[in-house]
């Protein structure tokens, strides 16, 4: 929330201050605090001397809104959190589903270093997408593995979709435009076995094959079915039974035929078991849910197990041991959700927190590329958005391009804020304020006595407002970009500001309440949080 409070600052610059009483003044301020070699007699405006803290007003029973939660998209890019399922072709390039109300928006990204582009809808839930080539693919629609899906196809890389067929299908893989092959429910029910279905027309029609090795794998209560081949003949499908408290039964089978028939080759230790933990070279473990499959050639694959990690197997998926690939110690925001290591630009990798890692050639270093920063904080005025970083870098972000953003500055990991100011930013750190004006440098912007600043936002090139720390339920305030600074006390600790004008601001407060007794914490109060408004400079 703090973060993000005054992202629009800019947006209301002028219509703020044409509603100020100080408007007109405020103008003139301006004007002298630009004007080059502005005489020393200039008289600073101030405002006015508060000895205690402002009057407050409570407004009590505000109606809130119960409509739908806004939805908040980066021009094309995805949720990437949320967007499932997400497929990564082995030419490297990306498609994803994002759900939108009643429909699932496709979302593209040609290779590892491009822009995620806004392609086309599909109406319901993809519950899977398929691609051969960039062009031509498949995508499963459905509401659960019980549910009847609807498969439909695109021939013009997803911007376009049209109903193929429906059935019970669990997992469909396509070798190109007419060939594929579906794992599906028996059409006497989920639970009692599963059905290999083949196509040569597109998924117009589909033939049942015999598979009595699938008899023992029951699709009931399935956490995960998945298909992975090297070529139209050999490929591997992993199964993954029902999930129980961080565990399932695993199974793994290969076929050399292009699906008509299946041997197992690996499986899980059942839930009778004590064996549930991965061993130095051993099958499948039941620590971990089945999340995807993938082999690059008929020796080397992967096996991606959600809050497990990732197994590698060299001979063919008979033996799995556990691999290590981008670091992190497992932590959710390294944790992969998806992989293709053998691409045409090198591994590609999608985190369960939806970033995207590529490793340029076999034994180099993975690095993060999307997203390339995480914000911290953001700026947006005349059509320019800046953002600060959780590390402390300052960035001016593109419109379009693979690399679109702009370091402006690095200020480490106490950067409180950006706010972009006519030709210029601020910054705003725990022990400075730092002012660029038209990308000459930086200058730094003394505030006397404060030793440390908890938060603060500017206006403009004028008027700012900072939290002097620690802990302080004090603003600091210039209307002069800090030539002079007239101390503000307040009924509560500012968390959050956004100031709208030279005397009109809005701030989060927080208030103490009274002890309240905790056996585990001394002095524990109550703590209350409001959005306070004042049009005159911290009054009332």
């Amino acid at each position: 929330m703090r973060a993000l409070f005054a992202g629009s600052a800019g947006r209301r610059n002028s219509k703020a201050a044409e509603r100020s009483l100080l408007g007109l003044a405020f103008a003139l301020l301006l004007s002298s605090c630009g004007a080059a070699g502005a005489s020393s007699e200039t008289t600073l405006p101030s405002l006015p001397a508060l000895t205690s803290p402002g009057t407050v007003q409570v407004h009590q029973d505000v109606t809130n809104s119960a409509g739908a939660p806004a939805v908040f998209n980066l021009g094309s890019s995805p949720n990437m959190t949320l967007a499932r399922p997400l497929f990564i072709s082995k030419s490297g390039f990306l498609a994803g589903a994002e759900i939108n109300g009643n429909q699932s928006d496709i979302f593209e990204r040609t290779q590892p270093l491009a822009n995620w582009n806004f392609v086309g809808s599909i109406p319901g839930t993809v519950t899977q997408l398929d691609f051969d080539t960039l062009d031509s693919g498949f995508a499963l629609v459905g509401t659960g593995i019980f549910s009847t899906d609807s498969l439909y196809s695109t021939s013009d890389g997803g911007r376009r979709w049209a109903l193929v067929s429906t059935g019970k299908f669990v997992q469909v893989h396509f070798f190109n435009s007419r060939s594929g092959i579906a794992l599906a429910n028996p059409a006497s029910g989920p639970g009692l076995g599963a059905e290999i279905l083949i196509t040569s027309d597109g998924g117009l029609s589909w033939t049942r094959e015999p598979a009595s090795e699938l008899s023992k794998v029951s699709l009931f209560g399935s956490n995960y079915a998945g298909f992975s081949f090297v070529s139209t003949e050999v490929g591997w499908m992993a199964v993954g039974g029902q999930p129980s408290a961080g565990s399932e039964e695993k199974w793994l089978f290969r076929t050399v035929n292009g699906g008509r028939s299946w041997t197992q080759i690996a499986n899980s230790p059942s839930f009778s078991s004590s064996e549930t933990t991965l061993r130095a070279s051993s099958g499948l473990p039941m620590g971990g849910y089945m999340d995807q499959v993938r082999f690059e050639s008929p020796s080397s694959g992967y096996l991606i197990l959600a809050h497990a990690g990732v197994l590698k197997t060299v001979d063919g998926g008979i033996n799995w041991t556990g691999e290590q690939l981008l670091p992190g110690g497992g932590h959710r925001s390294t944790r992969i959700a998806d992989i293709a290591t053998a691409t045409p630009f090198g591994g590609i990798a999608v985190t369960e927190a939806g970033s995207i890692w590529n490793q340029a050639n076999s034994g180099a270093v993975w690095k993060k590329i999307y997203p390339p920063y995480r914000a911290a904080s953001v700026s947006y005025s005349s059509g320019k958005i800046e953002i600060s970083t959780g590390k402390g870098r300052v960035l001016a972000l593109g419109s379009n391009s693979p690399t679109p953003s702009k370091v402006l500055g690095n200020f480490g990991a106490n950067t409180e804020s950006v706010d972009i100011v006519p030709n210029g930013e601020i910054v705003v750190t725990s022990t400075a304020i730092e002012f660029s004006q038209s990308e000459n440098g930086w200058t730094k912007i003394p505030v006397p006595g404060v030793q440390q600043i908890n938060y603060g936002r500017f206006l403009n090139a004028s008027v700012g407002l900072i939290v002097p720390g620690p802990l302080s339920a004090m603003l600091e305030a210039t209307l002069s970009g800090g030539r002079s600074w007239t101390k503000i006390p307040l009924p509560f600790l500012p968390i959050s500001l956004d100031p709208l004008s030279a005397t009109n601001w809005w701030a989060i407060g927080e208030v103490l309440g009274p002890l309240i007794p905790n056996p585990y914490k001394k002095n524990f109060h109550t703590r209350t949080y409001a959005l306070y408004y004042t049009a005159n400079a911290g009054r009332s």
